[in-house]
């Protein structure tokens, strides 16, 4: 991901674990990433409970990870600060 946007969504209804590995290179100021649930794969909602987004400062390879239950899933870009220059490299993971 080069600019603010989402993945294609993955079907994972018959996972409930899910762990999205990504790597942030070039950043300049800050990037925000969250992750999206979807039981319809049309309305979508942040699987974090407290409905937070993830702000991250420097360049590294972080891990995000859920328990819950959803039909969809995606990772969201959100936005970046400082310029324009950051990338986003996310794999994601899913189990039992």
């Amino acid at each position: 991901m080069t600019a603010p946007d989402t993945t294609q969504p993955f079907n994972v209804e018959r996972y409930r674990k899910h762990t999205w590995q990504y790597t942030i290179a070039s950043i300049n100021t800050s990037v925000d990433v969250r992750v999206e649930g979807s039981l319809d794969n049309n309305t979508w909602g942040n699987v974090n409970a407290a409905d937070a987004t993830t702000q991250k400062t420097a360049n590294g390879t972080y891990l995000m990870w859920s328990e819950i239950h959803v039909r969809w899933i995606r990772f969201v870009f959100v936005s970046e600060a400082g310029g324009t220059a950051a990338t986003i490299n996310v794999k994601y993971k899913g189990g039992q």
